[in-house]
C-alpha cells in the first residue's frame, strides 16, 4: 500500500492509503496499470477480455507496482497459457467415465 499525508482544516493530518485496487490508485500504481496495458497491445499478448483492469491488478500488486517486474511476469503467464493449452483443456478433455449422449 502506498500512502500520503495531506492537511486537512483546522491543520489537521489526514493519511491517505491506496490499496491498489481499482478505484483507490495512487497515480503511480495507475500508471503502471496503463502501462501493462500498452504492453499487451503492443506485444500482441492476449485479446481475451478475461484480463481487465480487475485481473491485471492482480499481477501489478504481485509485484508491487514495478513495471518490468510486472510485464515480465504477465508475458510468463501468458505464455505458459499457451504451452500448456490452459485455455483449451476443458475443450479438449474427454473423461472416460462420462458416456457419450446420442
Amino acid at each position: 500500500n502506498q500512502s500520503y499525508t495531506i492537511m486537512s482544516w483546522f491543520g489537521k493530518k489526514a493519511k491517505i492509503e491506496f490499496t491498489g485496487e481499482l478505484g483507490n490508485l495512487s497515480e503511480q500504481q495507475e500508471e503502471c496499470l496503463q502501462k501493462l496495458k500498452q504492453f499487451i497491445a503492443d506485444q500482441a499478448l492476449t485479446s481475451d477480455k478475461r484480463f481487465d483492469d480487475y485481473y491485471l491488478l492482480r499481477f501489478c500488486r504481485a509485484r508491487n507496482f514495478e513495471f518490468d517486474k510486472v510485464a515480465k511476469m504477465f508475458e510468463r503467464f501468458i505464455n505458459w497459457r499457451k504451452e500448456t493449452k490452459a485455455d483449451e483443456a476443458m475443450v479438449i478433455y474427454k473423461c472416460p467415465s462420462v458416456k457419450e449422449i446420442k
